[in-house]
């Protein structure tokens, strides 16, 4: 794979039909950062808790679920950015927490940033500027807290910052 000019050659990048669930997933497995901007939905007929909409394998599966992250493993614990409508969204479970980001954090992720909402196209901006205060030095909660705040400064009708959510 030849990278864009500037670009770091570490990265992966996985988008239309190369983004789908077995290479997300292998993708991930290795890796010390992960964003995903993709659709997130609830599905009760697929998953317990939110899913995320990928490409779909040769058998047409296309979900990526709570219980695959879950199984597969994250052996570099990476901050996790979930750029996906409600992808922070939980099982209606009362006894049990069960979400996409608590997944990502049993298969062995630092911390996962995820909206309990429908988020606009506008939120990958959000989601980067976040990861550039932390990569900054800030921790990941301070890093939200200000984005948010210089957000909602700039921009006091999007609401739906108030709905990201950190886990760690």
């Amino acid at each position: 794979m030849s990278h864009p000019p500037g670009e770091d050659a570490r990265r992966v990048m996985l988008e239309g039909a190369r983004a789908t669930p077995s290479r997300v997933l292998e993708a991930m497995a290795t890796a010390t950062e992960v964003e995903i901007h993709t659709h997130g939905v609830f599905s009760p007929e697929l998953s317990d808790a939110s899913l995320l909409m990928l490409a779909p394998e040769q058998d047409g599966r296309y979900a990526l679920t709570a219980n695959q992250v879950r199984a597969h493993g994250l052996s570099k614990a990476p901050l996790v950015f979930l750029a996906a409508c409600g992808a922070a969204r939980t099982a209606p479970f009362p006894h049990e927490s069960f979400s996409l980001p608590v997944a990502f954090l049993d298969a062995g992720a630092r911390a996962v940033l995820a909206a309990t909402v429908d988020i606009p196209d506008t939120a990958g901006r959000f989601f980067n500027d976040v990861r550039e205060r932390i990569h900054a030095g800030a921790l990941p909660s301070v890093a939200l807290r200000d984005e948010r705040q210089a957000w909602l400064q700039a921009s006091p009708g999007d609401r739906w910052v108030h709905d990201v959510l950190l886990f760690e």
